[in-house]
């Protein structure tokens, strides 16, 4: 049981109040408390939550998270509007697209099934989601939406619509610009590749790097179709590659003009990092510099990064709830207490120099558990003492990224 908090942090309250016409009165404190718990909870089931408010009766939680009737596309619409109001986009940025599964046990779970995890590569039971993360060089960062992904099979059963991991991606592209998010570019890995898919991207005016299996047929000059793999062969890469040191990583890569059937011209870039076994292959309709290709290919990691902080910090596998829709909303609370976050420290980073998604949970549980007027003290040490005992204050969980 999580020992009560002293005070709710004053910059969170402030931003969430963004959202209380939104939602009734009760609505809205069962929906202050969800975000803030999940962000300042060492443990994130709604039970620990409804305690650290000192909530003598789980079940009124329970019930606004499985069983209220609020739009979740308006409330995500919502938030997006937040992150405009309080951004000035100075130029277009990315929309990266991944997917992540969040491993469950209980098989009674709606919605749940049995999937391919891209972690330990073997089949596991668990919610599929497909994220989408808006990323720029401004260092704006933050998600923009999460569906989860349910095999057809598990469609018949929920008797619900089924729809493809691609499918779904153009949905997440279209909520992206339907919000006014300035994106330029697409970037996925393998999985959302597919004549219709990148056909989807161009005819929205938007570029792209999209992963491709190596089973994909090319037309490297004219010459007669063959599958990326045979060219690989062909083409030797070990020994003709080219190498761009960026972030303390070595790349190495190859890229080639291409024709693709249906599509049209297209470049193969083939990358991996120096030192892995495993090669990468992109489509691209980019007409720039191939290391600045590459340089735009690195960013697809602030999704895994996004995938591991939700996770370890803010809930996003440790959720425990059996109604389909229970889970949806806390997808949807995860985003939006990310988002808090993520707003929050464009006036913390100010006057205080803190970098991970981690750092700031703790450093908003110290002001749950301990007040502000402890933390001004101890802040009055200096930066060096506090970030101390940040580093003694772990609040990380357990999970797989």
């Amino acid at each position: 049981m999580s020992l009560p908090i002293e005070s709710k942090p004053p910059i969170l309250v402030k931003q969430l109040n963004y959202y209380k016409n939104f939602f009734s009165k009760r609505q809205f404190e069962h929906f202050k408390r969800l975000i803030i718990g999940l962000i300042v909870s060492k443990n994130t089931t709604l039970q620990e939550i409804n305690d650290l408010f000192c909530e003598t009766n789980q079940s009124s939680l329970n019930r606004f998270v499985s069983h209220s009737k609020f739009d979740l596309n308006d409330l995500n619409r919502l938030r997006l509007s937040q992150v405009n109001d309080k951004i000035s986009f100075r130029e277009k940025g990315i929309l990266i697209i991944d997917e992540s599964l969040k491993h469950k046990t209980g098989r009674e779970m709606e919605l749940a099934g049995f999937h391919r995890s891209g972690i330990t590569k073997k089949i596991e039971w668990g919610h599929m989601v497909v994220n989408s993360l808006y990323s720029d060089l401004e260092n704006n960062i933050f998600p923009v939406s999460s569906e989860l992904y349910v095999r057809e099979v598990d469609c018949e059963k929920d008797n619900i619509k089924f729809k493809t991991k691609r499918e779904i991606g153009i949905e997440q592209i279209d909520f992206a610009l339907q919000n006014n998010l300035p994106i330029k570019l697409v970037l996925a890995d393998a999985g959302y590749d597919g004549v219709e898919f990148l056909n989807s991207v161009i005819k929205r005016g938007l570029d792209f790097c999209i992963g491709v299996r190596t089973s994909t047929k090319i037309s490297v000059n004219r010459q007669k179709r063959t599958n990326i793999a045979k060219y690989l062969e062909n083409f030797g890469f070990e020994k003709n590659h080219k190498k761009l040191k960026f972030k303390s990583k070595i790349y190495e890569y190859h890229t080639v003009n291409i024709s693709v059937r249906k599509i049209g011209k297209l470049k193969l870039v083939i990358s991996k990092i120096q030192g892995d076994d495993e090669l990468k292959c992109y489509f691209t309709n980019l007409k720039i510099d191939d290391m600045d290709i590459i340089k735009i290919l690195t960013k697809r990691w602030e999704i895994e990064s996004f995938h591991r902080d939700t996770k370890q910090h803010l809930g996003f596998e440790s959720y425990q709830v059996r109604k389909g829709r229970g889970m949806q909303v806390v997808a949807l609370a995860i985003l939006t207490a990310y988002t808090q976050i993520f707003l929050a420290k464009k006036q913390i980073s100010k006057k205080l120099t803190l970098t991970s998604i981690g750092e700031y949970c703790r450093y908003f549980a110290l002001i749950a558990y301990k007040g502000l007027r402890w933390i001004k003290r101890q802040l009055n040490k200096g930066i060096t003492w506090f970030k101390q005992i940040l580093k003694r204050h772990v609040l990380i969980k357990t999970a797989k990224a």
